[in-house]
């Protein structure tokens, strides 16, 4: 089993970290439309995380 994180900052400083890249790009959309009102695919998503 992987215990790879996946973590996508953004530049309003939210650090958002998930073991689950699907999980975290539930997360993060959220966090973009919530905060930002802006609506991130996931592919917006993948490519910001590391």
């Amino acid at each position: 089993m992987s215990s790879e994180v996946f973590t996508v900052e953004c530049p309003c400083g939210a650090v958002m970290s998930e073991s689950e890249m699907a999980v975290l790009t539930k997360v993060v959309q959220e966090h973009a439309q919530s905060n930002h009102d802006m609506v991130l695919s996931a592919e917006d998503v993948q490519d910001m995380a590391h």
